[in-house]
């Protein structure tokens, strides 16, 4: 699977003229406190969303909608595996007062 960088710089030049900040999971401020809705892009790895765990644990306490796109290489046809990605970010929300609105997942075969 090639990764389409020109797509990727183009979405961030186009989300940087709307003003609408983009970081990594890892220089997410701590101090946004009234952001309205998160979009989280992570990639999908033996079941899971990388790095997902740990940032809604650090962000627990936000009251922001929570949009989640998985990216990764599994067959469409295995539910299983959308079922299992679906389980586990609700269970992780769950004591949480992110309001989470959908997962996404984005696959290649």
């Amino acid at each position: 699977m090639q990764v389409d960088t020109e797509l990727a710089n183009n979405t961030l030049m186009k989300l940087e003229r709307k003003n609408i900040p983009v970081y990594s999971s890892k220089d997410f401020p701590n101090n946004l406190f009234d952001i309205e809705e998160i979009i989280y892009v992570g990639a999908t790895y033996m079941g899971k969303i990388l790095d997902l765990r740990k940032f809604i644990k650090k962000h627990a306490a936000l009251h922001s909608k929570l949009i989640i796109i998985s990216v990764g290489i599994y067959s469409p046809e295995n539910l299983k595996t959308y079922y299992l990605i679906d389980k586990k970010t609700k269970s992780s929300i769950e004591k949480t007062n992110l309001i989470l609105k959908k997962v996404y997942l984005c696959m290649a075969e």
